[in-house]
């Protein structure tokens, strides 16, 4: 039995083992409302306008003035409005191609000092691979939590989970288009006797070639994003009592 079989049967045995902690612990979970004491608040509001009783109250025309500046000030100084869920996943597929693109670069300037010297071992430094991994992980932060975000806010309370699900199956279904790619990309370059993009030494082969190609099918996963987006139509999901309403915005 290789390595390889024991740590996939070691994750097994660890997911299997957290399956039994979160059924075990789902029959005990009691879900309580939020409830607090209404005398209490009101009382607070009481002992609050009594301390305050000798407060000088500006007149109706000073007051109607200072509101009017007031309104005035808010109108010159509006919030920015943040971006919503769709509009930051966009930015995380923009900022991962810019990540593959600097990636295939410094690939490319390794192998031309790898050729150059005799030794296999390139002298470029591996800090030039930080630019990169900082991307991906800004990339990451912001698809990922934006996608779990629009899931939940797209979807009414009771089926969250399955939003959450479908998130994260999502992510899954890349690993496994990921690797058909990369294996497509294997079989087409290794033909005819050639060594293929991806060897086991890097030098014989063009990492940065796949890596500018993963950057223009992110390019075009971006375009039909954008394409999809500006069709789509947020759902507004509004609360009450007897249940949830939904209305597109």
């Amino acid at each position: 039995m290789g390595k390889g079989v024991v740590a996939f049967w070691i994750s097994t045995s660890c997911g299997f083992v957290a399956l039994i902690l979160l059924l075990s612990g789902t029959c005990r979970y009691r879900h309580f409302k939020p409830s607090g004491n209404p005398i209490s608040r009101f009382s607070q509001v009481i002992v609050a306008s009594m301390r305050k009783l000798e407060l000088e109250v500006p007149s109706l025309e000073k007051g109607y003035m200072k509101f009017m500046e007031g309104m005035r000030k808010m109108s010159y100084k509006r919030k920015p409005k943040p971006p919503s869920e769709l509009q930051r996943m966009g930015i995380g597929l923009a900022i991962g191609i810019v990540a593959m693109i600097i990636a295939a670069l410094v690939e490319q300037h390794r192998l031309r000092l790898a050729n150059e010297g005799a030794k296999e071992t390139s002298s470029l430094s591996i800090l030039w691979q930080t630019p990169q991994y900082v991307l991906v992980g800004v990339a990451e932060a912001f698809m990922y939590v934006a996608q779990w975000e629009f899931f939940a806010a797209q979807i009414p309370d009771g089926l969250k989970s399955l939003g959450l699900g479908l998130s994260m199956s999502s992510a899954a279904m890349g690993s496994y288009l990921c690797s058909m790619i990369l294996t497509v990309v294997m079989k087409i370059t290794s033909n005819n006797g050639k060594p293929g993009w991806i060897t086991p030494n890097l030098n014989d082969g063009h990492m940065d070639r796949f890596f500018f190609l993963s950057a223009a099918l992110t390019a075009l996963n971006l375009g039909f994003f954008i394409f999809c987006a500006k069709r789509y139509n947020c759902i507004v999901v509004e609360k009450r009592d007897g249940g949830t309403r939904m209305e597109e915005a």
